[in-house]
C-alpha cells in the first residue's frame, strides 16, 4: 500500500512532515506530528515524533487540546497514552515509513510530496512523462 507524505524542509538538517491521524473518532483524534532531522550524534536517530490529540471545533476542524508540561507533574502524578491494536498498527507503519524517508528520501527545499510503498506499487517517470500522465489522468 502507498502513503503520501508531504514535507517541509525547515533548514539545511531538519524537515517537518504534515500530520498523520493514528485514530480518529467524530469529536477527537490522535495525530502523529514528526520531523525528519539529521542526527551527527546517531545517524541512525532521524525521526522526532509527538502524540498530539485534537478536539474537533464547532466549525469543523481540528485543533490540538491544551497542554501540560510533564516537569508540571507533581510526585505521584502520572499521564499516561494508550493505544488500542489499530492505532498501535497504524504507529508502527508510520514509523517504518518515516525511517525509510529519513534515510532514502530526497526532501528538497520548500515543500515535497514523497510516496512510500512497495516497488512494485509505485511507478516511476522522468518528469516530461509525469505530466503526460497526469494530463491523461485529468481528462479521464
Amino acid at each position: 500500500m502507498t502513503e503520501k507524505y508531504v514535507l517541509t524542509r525547515t533548514s539545511l538538517q531538519s524537515a517537518v512532515v504534515h500530520d498523520k491521524v493514528l485514530y480518529e473518532t467524530t469529536t477527537t483524534r490522535l495525530v502523529l506530528r514528526s520531523d525528519i532531522v539529521d542526527n551527527p550524534h546517531n545517524t541512525n536517530a532521524r525521526v522526532k515524533v509527538t502524540f498530539v490529540h485534537q478536539r474537533k471545533t464547532q466549525q469543523g476542524g481540528w485543533e490540538d487540546s491544551p497542554t501540560k508540561p510533564l516537569s508540571m507533574l507533581k510526585a505521584g502524578e502520572e499521564v499516561k497514552l494508550a493505544l488500542h491494536t489499530e492505532p498501535t498498527l497504524e504507529l508502527f507503519n508510520q514509523l517504518k515509513n518515516l525511517y525509510a524517508i529519513a534515510t532514502n528520501g530526497k526532501i528538497g527545499f520548500g515543500e515535497t510530496s514523497l510516496v512510500v510503498g512497495r516497488e512494485e506499487e509505485v511507478i516511476q517517470a522522468e518528469a516530461s512523462r509525469a505530466n503526460v500522465i497526469r494530463l491523461l489522468l485529468a481528462k479521464g
